[in-house]
C-alpha cells in the first residue's frame, strides 16, 4: 500500500493538554472543554476538548489486508491497487462564529446545523479505474448517527483562511456515511467523489444534536486518509455468455436465463437481443430476464451479449429460439399502466450509475414492475420522463432507455414540464415519434378495447393556451364528441386539482368543464410527486357520483414530495412509496391498484363504473354545477387560468423551487 501527503511524526500517548514529542505545545484546558468562542486569535495554538478518559492512539501505516479484514475495504483481486492519501487540509467552521478560522485546531467538529467539517485531499499516481473510495478518520465520540460526507467542487479553499462565511458550497446529495460510531477509526465509502487524479474536497455533517469531535491531520497521531483502490483494466472485453435458454412461460411471455459472463474488472451490465435487434439491458449481478411484450403463437430468437464499465461489450452469446404457445384463451380486457415524475439526469449523483439510491433514481425499479404486469397492453409515462433537461438524447438513452425504455412498444407518451425545459422539447419527439402526436401540439387520442384514450399536453405555453377556446381544446370537444366508445380516460401532466406542492390548476377548467360534460371517466396527472387519489368531483370540486375520478401518480422513480394541505374531495395520499398504476379496462367498469416498489407496503385499490353514451348521462339529469356558480368566483377563476396558461409550470420537486419567473434554463 502507498502512503501519500506530507510525513506525520508518530507521538507517544500523552494527558491531555501536556506536550507530545513530535507534534505542538499545548496550553492547558480549563474544565477540559474547549470553546469555539474562546479562539481570540485565529492563528493561536489549537486546544483540545476531553470528554471521559481518552487516549491517544499510536497510528503508522496501515497494510491492505489489515483493511480488508475489517471491513474497511473489499477485497480485491491481484491487478488492484491501493493508495492511502492523507488530508492536505481540514477545518471546521461555526454559523455561530461565521468570521472564526479553525485551521490550526487537531480537532474537527461536525454536527446538524451549527458546525460543517471541511476536509480536502491531494489524490495523485492512481492509474486504472477506481473502484472503492473509503475516507477514514479517528473519532473520538460515540455517535447513534455518525457523519454524513457531501463533495465540495471548489477545491480552492485552504485551511489556513476557511470560515463560515467563505466556505464553498458542498452538494446536497449524500455521497456517503459513517453509520453509528464509537471512539476510534470509522469509515464512510465515498466511491462517488473520487474519479481519479487531483483535489478531492468534501464537507462532513451530523444528524446529532451534540457535535461529534474528530481528530484532524493536526493531531498527527491519526490524521484522517483517504483509502482508494484501483484496478488495471487490460482493455479486453467482457467474456461471452454461455448457456443462454429461452422457455416461452405463456402465450406473452419468454423467460431467458444464462451463465453469467467474466471481465477483468467487472460485469456491469448484460444487453438482451431479439431477432437482433437489442430490446432491454439488466444490471451485472442479474442474469435472467422475461420478455412480455411478445405475442401469442409467434417464433423469436434472442441472444445475449455482456458490456464492462469501460463500455466494452463481449461477442453475443449463440442464438437461442421460442415459440409461444397459442392463446386459446378469449381476449383478455386489456390492462394499462401509469407512473410519472420518472428518470434522474444521469449527471445525478443519485443516479449510481443506473442502479439508483434510496428514495432517489428508482426508475429501473418501477420498470420492473411494470415487466410483471401480466397481460400489459399499454404504458402511459406521464409527463417529466427525463431529468433534468430533457435535451440532450444521450440523457434518454442512458436512464429512460434503460429501464422504462424496455416497453417503448407498447408506450403512449404524455409530455410535461420537464421536457420543455429548455424551451422546445425537439428531443421528445424526435424519441417517440408519431405516437406523440405532432411536435407543435403533443395531444392525440386511441381506442383500446371498450375505451376510448385521451392525451393532452398541460404545457400551455408553449402550444397557444389551454382555455377555451384554444386550439387544443377546440380538439379536445371535437373528439370526445366522435367517440363512441362507452368509457373514457385522459391524461397529461399537471393536474387540475391537486394537495401538492403544486397546487390546483384553473388553467385546467376548461378541459375538465369538457372532460365532465361527455361523461369522461378517469383522469390521471403526476408533477407531484406522490401518490394521490380523489373521490368522483365535477368541474366546481364538488362529490359528485357521476363526477370524475382524478389520480395523481407521480411516482415513476425520480424523488419524493409532500403535501402542504389537503384538497376538497383527497381520498388516499401518499408520499414515501415510488411504484405504478394498474388499471384494468373492462367493457363497463374498470379495477386499479397501485403497485409499490419492493421493500414498501403502501397500496390502493378499487373499482369504478363506466357512465355509458353521453345521451345515456344526459337522459339521467346530470349536469354540472359549474353552470350554477357564483359568477363572481367564475370570473376571478377563469382570469387565473389564463394567467397561469401563459407561462411555463415551474418545478416542483421542493417548494423552494415555486418562484416566479421561471429562469429559462429552468423551464
Amino acid at each position: 500500500m502507498i502512503v501519500h501527503g506530507p510525513p506525520h511524526p508518530i507521538p507517544s500517548p500523552c494527558p491531555i493538554g501536556g506536550e507530545r514529542t513530535g507534534g505542538r505545545p499545548r496550553p492547558e484546558t480549563v474544565g477540559g472543554e474547549v470553546h469555539e468562542g474562546e479562539v481570540v486569535n485565529p492563528r493561536a495554538v489549537p486546544l483540545h476538548r476531553e470528554r471521559g478518559r481518552r487516549g491517544r492512539v499510536r497510528a503508522g501505516l496501515v497494510v491492505v489486508a489489515a483493511l480488508v479484514a475489517q471491513g474497511v475495504l473489499a477485497a480485491v483481486p491481484a491487478h488492484a491497487a491501493t493508495n492511502t492519501f492523507i488530508s492536505v487540509s481540514d477545518a471546521f467552521v461555526s454559523t455561530k462564529f461565521p468570521t472564526t478560522n479553525y485551521g490550526t485546531w487537531d480537532e474537527l467538529r461536525v454536527d446538524n446545523g451549527q458546525r460543517t467539517t471541511y476536509m480536502k485531499f491531494n489524490v495523485q499516481g492512481l492509474s486504472g479505474t477506481v473502484t472503492q473510495a473509503v475516507l477514514r478518520i479517528y473519532e473520538n465520540d460515540s455517535s447513534a448517527s455518525g457523519y454524513l460526507v457531501r463533495s465540495v467542487a471548489d477545491s480552492s479553499w485552504s485551511e489556513d483562511t476557511i470560515t463560515r462565511d467563505n466556505a464553498p458550497p458542498a452538494s446536497s446529495a449524500v455521497a456517503g456515511s459513517s453509520g453509528p460510531t464509537s471512539p476510534g477509526w470509522t469509515q464512510a465509502t465515498i466511491t462517488s467523489l473520487v474519479t481519479g487524479n487531483g483535489y478531492v474536497s468534501m464537507a462532513l455533517s451530523s444528524d446529532d444534536v451534540d457535535y461529534l469531535s474528530l481528530q484532524s491531520r493536526e493531531s498527527d497521531a491519526a490524521p484522517p486518509q483517504l483509502v482508494v483502490t484501483t484496478a488495471t483494466a487490460t482493455n479486453a472485453p467482457p467474456t461471452t455468455p454461455t448457456g443462454l435458454a429461452a422457455r416461452a412461460s405463456a402465450p406473452r411471455q419468454i423467460d431467458l436465463s444464462w451463465a453469467a459472463a467474466t471481465d477483468d474488472v467487472a460485469v456491469t451490465g448484460y444487453g438482451i437481443y431479439r431477432g437482433g435487434t437489442l430490446i432491454a439491458s439488466v444490471g451485472g449481478s442479474t442474469t435472467s430476464f422475461s420478455d412480455t411484450t411478445v405475442t401469442p403463437a409467434t417464433t423469436y430468437s434472442y441472444a445475449v451479449d455482456a458490456v464492462d464499465g469501460a463500455g466494452l461489450r463481449s461477442p453475443k452469446s449463440a442464438s437461442v429460439g421460442a415459440t409461444t404457445p397459442a392463446d386459446s384463451a378469449p381476449a383478455a380486457d386489456p390492462v394499462i399502466a401509469a407512473a410519472g415524475d420518472i428518470a434522474c439526469d444521469p449527471r445525478d449523483s443519485n443516479f449510481n450509475g443506473g442502479k439508483g439510491v434510496p428514495n432517489y433514481c428508482q426508475a429501473p425499479a418501477t420498470a420492473n414492475l411494470l415487466g410483471g404486469i401480466s397481460g400489459l397492453k399499454a404504458v402511459l409515462p406521464l409527463g417529466d420522463l427525463q431529468y433534468e433537461d430533457a435535451t440532450p438524447l444521450s440523457e434518454w438513452q442512458a436512464s429512460y432507455d434503460q429501464s422504462w425504455g424496455r416497453f417503448k412498444d407498447i408506450t403512449y407518451p404524455v409530455i410535461g414540464n420537464h421536457e420543455y425545459y429548455s424551451g422546445v422539447a425537439t428531443t421528445y419527439f424526435s424519441y417517440w415519434g408519431n405516437v406523440a402526436g405532432s411536435p407543435s401540439k403533443g395531444w392525440y387520442s386511441f381506442d383500446l378495447g371498450s375505451w376510448h384514450i385521451v392525451v393532452l399536453s398541460g404545457e400551455c405555453a408553449y402550444i397557444g393556451g389551454c382555455g377555451a377556446g384554444s386550439p387544443q381544446e377546440t380538439w379536445l370537444k371535437s373528439d370526445l364528441a366522435a367517440s363512441t366508445k362507452p368509457c373514457q380516460l385522459a391524461a397529461w401532466h399537471e393536474a387540475r386539482f391537486a394537495s401538492g406542492y403544486s397546487g390546483s390548476k384553473p388553467a385546467f377548467d376548461a378541459f375538465w368543464q369538457d372532460l365532465y360534460k361527455a361523461g369522461v371517466e378517469v383522469v390521471l396527472n403526476a408533477h407531484d410527486h406522490v401518490y394521490e387519489r380523489f373521490n368522483p368531483q365535477n368541474p366546481a370540486a364538488k362529490a359528485d357520483s357521476y363526477g370524475i375520478r382524478e389520480f395523481i401518480v407521480g411516482t415513476g422513480g425520480k424523488n419524493h414530495s409532500s403535501f402542504p394541505s389537503v384538497a376538497a374531495n383527497s381520498a388516499v395520499r401518499n408520499t414515501d412509496t415510488f411504484g405504478v398504476l394498474r388499471m384494468t379496462l373492462h367493457a363497463g367498469s374498470y379495477d386499479w391498484k397501485f403497485l409499490p416498489e419492493p421493500g414498501k407496503v403502501f397500496t390502493d385499490s378499487g373499482t369504478g363504473t363506466c357512465f355509458g353514451p353521453v345521451s345515456k348521462r344526459k337522459a339521467r339529469g346530470v349536469a354540472s354545477t359549474w353552470s350554477n356558480a357564483d359568477a363572481t368566483a367564475q370570473r376571478a377563476m377563469l382570469a387565473e387560468a389564463r394567467r397561469e396558461e401563459s407561462r411555463p409550470w415551474p418545478d416542483v420537486d421542493s417548494p423552494t423551487k415555486l418562484v416566479w419567473p421561471v429562469p429559462h434554463h429552468r423551464r
